[in-house]
Parts: structure tokens; sequence; C-alpha cells
């Protein structure tokens, strides 16, 4: 089976980095690691005969490779990392684009610090399922666990994260006990264009709730102009039977907007979200007949869905919303 190497570096390039830079701190050592797995996989080229996903036969040399370097990593305690809350207020003195760049670099080193409170694979799983948005079962397969292990490990990885973060981040709760301040600067650029999870998720939520087309083409434009790409689709029918409709119709509208690019990592993405978002509305859905829209939004690295769904219950209709967030790093050729 041939395959183009280049084509994989474009498409996976910039999420074999992130995965190196997550589950290592040091820097220097992460790049270094990134370049070993671009390394192996050329040494393996001709070993791929197509019997798995493309994508899982990369992300498990990742794993194996990234692995090896990530073994001295320690794992911190979560008191380990409370010292942000004693650290002083600082100021930054620079110029505004280098004031964004500084920001971004130390919430990313905060995001990287936070992820070594779980161990390795608990850490490559939060990895896979967060930042790449790899579905279970296929976690499964590169992790070489039971999808019902991969389930368990991330949830105990959530709660524990989501704990912490609740109780310490100000920029995840403005109560937040953390006194490192970078928060400050970061509301102190305010800049018109610049998005949260949050305010892409409200633009997915949005379109899921358009009720006509002519609603959600309006939405769409208006959206646009903010340059957040979106898209919504309808669907119905008996829930379990349509689920595989469901995630190909998300991804194949996603891709004719130009909300994600035609490549395994933008489908796995919004594969992943629509997954997860899926999940939080399963238990009212299952057995019944359901209808509703999925709506997609995207700007820059921040991609949500959103799922609105009515669940016939007899003659009383049941209503469910379920979201969820990406982080996609394939940008978008314009």
């Amino acid at each position: 089976m041939e395959i183009d190497i280049n084509r994989l570096v474009k498409e996976y390039g910039n999420m074999i980095s992130m995965i190196a830079h997550r589950m290592i701190l040091n820097k220097e050592i992460a790049r270094e690691a990134a370049q070993e797995v671009w390394y192996e996989l050329c040494k393996s080229i001709t070993s791929f005969k197509g019997d798995s996903e493309i994508s899982t036969w990369i992300y498990t040399i990742a794993r194996r490779t990234i692995g090896r370097y990530a073994a001295c990593e320690k794992q911190v305690k979560m008191s380990e990392i409370e010292y942000f809350r004693s650290l002083p207020e600082f100021e930054y003195s620079g110029g505004e684009e280098e004031k964004r760049e500084w920001i971004k670099e130390r919430c990313d080193w905060c995001i990287t610090a936070l992820n070594h409170c779980l161990n390795n694979d608990a850490r490559l799983i939060f990895i896979f399922r967060e930042n790449v948005g790899l579905p279970y079962r296929q976690i499964g397969e590169i992790m070489e666990l039971k999808e019902s292990n991969v389930r368990q490990i991330y949830n105990r990885s959530i709660q524990k994260i989501t704990a912490f973060m609740n109780d310490t981040c100000p920029l995840y709760n403005p109560d937040g006990a953390c006194k490192c301040r970078i928060c400050k600067p970061v509301y102190s650029i305010d800049m018109d264009k610049e998005y949260q999870s949050g305010d892409v998720g409200r633009a997915a939520l949005r379109m899921a709730l358009s009720e006509t087309r002519v609603e959600e083409s309006i939405l769409r434009e208006e959206l646009a102009k903010l340059e957040i790409r979106a898209v919504a689709v309808n669907f119905g029918g008996k829930f379990l039977d349509i689920l595989p409709k469901i995630y190909e119709s998300a991804i194949v509208a996603a891709q004719r907007q130009h909300v994600i690019s035609d490549t395994h990592v933008g489908d796995g993405s919004v594969l992943g979200a629509v997954e997860s978002a899926i999940e939080q509305i399963k238990l009212k859905s299952l057995g019944m007949n359901v209808g509703g829209k999925i709506g997609v939004a995207r700007w820059h690295e921040h991609l949500c869905v959103a799922v609105y769904v009515g669940v016939g219950v007899l003659r009383f209709n049941e209503v469910a919303v379920g979201m969820a967030h990406r982080v996609l790093r394939d940008d978008l050729s314009e």
C-alpha cells in the first residue's frame, strides 16, 4: 500500500507535536520525541498493510515513541500544583502581540503541567480524547485496552482535573483560588475576535436550535462575519438505528461548509465531539424515536458540537441537549 509521507506530515504533524508537548514538560525533549515519531513512521511505512485505520497506525507509533521519552516524566500530586496559589501578581511590559503570545505560552504550560497529575497512560487517553477527538473504540486499539477500560480511565481523569480547575483556576471559575494572575492580562487583552470555547459552544447551540433552513442560513452568515464557521444538520428516526447516519452527516456537512478540512484529523475531531454530545443524551433517547438538529461551530482551534433532540414518549415529548468541545490544530487553508 503506497503512502504519501508528505501528506501524512501535513495532516498529522501538528497533532503529533501537540501530543509530545502535552506529554513532556521539557520543550526540547518534546520536540525531539515528535521528530523521532516521524523517523519511526518512515522506517515502518512499508509494514502498513491497511489492516487498521491509518490514523490508528500513526497514533500507535506515536504512543510507543513518545511514551519512551515520557517514561521519566514525574507524575505530580494535586498538592504540588497548588503552589500557584501563593505566586505574587505580576505584570507584562511588552507590546500587545508579544503579550498575547506570552499569555498563550503560559496558559499552555499550565495545562501541560496540570495533565501531569495523571499517569502516562491516563494522560495519553485524555489527550487522544480531548485534544485529538478520537472515539473510545479507536483509543482502545491504540492503547491496547478494552473500550470499557478507556472510558473508565477517561472519566476518572475528567473528574480529577475538573475538580481541581473548578477549585483553583480563575480562568475556569472566577472564584478560583489561584493567584498566578495570568487571568488579569488575559482579560486586559479583550480582543474583538478572541473567542473562548464557551463562545463557540454558544454558536453551535444557536445553530442546533435554528428552526428553518432560512434561519440557519442567516445565522451562518452572521457567524461568518465573526470568523466563526458553522453548519447544522437535521436528523430523525429510531435513536440507535440512525446513530451511524448522524455521525456521517455531521462530518460531511462540516466538510462541505469548510468548518473542517477533508482530513482524518478534521473528521476525527467532529466524530469525537458528536460522540461525546450524543453520550450526554443517550439515557433519554435509548429505544425512542427522536428528532432534532446538530450544530457544529469552529473558530481557529476551538471546535464545538451541540445536539438538540426531541424524544417521543407516547404523547409527551422530552427534550435534551448535549454539547462537546475539541481542540483542532489542523488549520484550514483559505
